[in-house]
């Protein structure tokens, strides 16, 4: 058995916030590391040193997540394809367990066949890292979705084309606080869904929620 090495954040149990499952209670495990460094970063003690990783067996990580009441697991990072071996080992056990499992990633790193096959992934591009083969290839599984964060048009410039419009996702760019108005003529333009930011709304900055 493996490890994987995760934020101090852990693993906790709360509402997703985001995406096509908002309002789900939901497990997330939060893992540390990401190959991004984007300014706008809302978990940045994942990867800018500030915080030192955890290190743990895959199946203490699994048992952990297991003891919550939630089946619907959210493995969040970070980067969490950066641990794709790992990974796949605690999907297997979650699944296993009766639960469904999905995958944030922010699409730069190809998952394996396994994750792209048993989990839903929510596919989070960031301009200025567009891998046009990474995003193409998630897309070909209709089950996944793409988010794109924003604050302005420019935006639009970054969404592939190829990517069907009810996938898309737009999430506006927060400081603690969410402006929708910028997102909402956006996805109304172009026919785009519109993701809220439920944990942000509600707790702001705060962790582990």
């Amino acid at each position: 058995m493996s490890r994987i090495y995760l934020s101090q954040d852990g693993v906790f149990e709360t509402i997703q916030g985001e995406g096509s499952t908002v309002g789900r209670l939901s497990t997330f495990v939060r893992l540390q590391g990401c190959n991004l460094d984007c300014h706008f970063c809302d978990t940045a003690y994942t990867w800018n040193g500030t915080e030192e990783s955890v290190k743990k067996f895959v199946s203490d990580v699994s048992n952990e997540m297991l003891s919550h009441n939630a089946r619907n697991f959210i493995i969040t990072g970070g980067e969490p394809l950066l641990q794709a071996g790992g990974v796949e080992e605690l999907v297997s056990l979650l699944i296993g367990a009766g639960g469904t499992v999905e995958i944030e990633t922010n699409g730069t790193i190809l998952p394996t066949d396994y994750i792209c096959d048993n989990c839903t992934i929510n596919c989070s591009p960031k301009k200025g890292h567009i891998n046009d083969y990474v995003i193409r290839y998630i897309s070909t599984y209709s089950k996944n979705i793409f988010k794109f964060v924003t604050d302005g048009d420019d935006i639009i410039d970054c969404i592939p084309s190829y990517l069907d419009r009810d996938k898309v996702w737009l999430m506006p760019m927060t400081n603690g606080s969410v402006n929708y108005s910028k997102c909402f003529n956006l996805c109304m333009k172009h026919g785009y869904n519109l993701s809220p930011r439920l944990q942000v709304e509600i707790f702001g900055d705060k962790r582990n929620v």
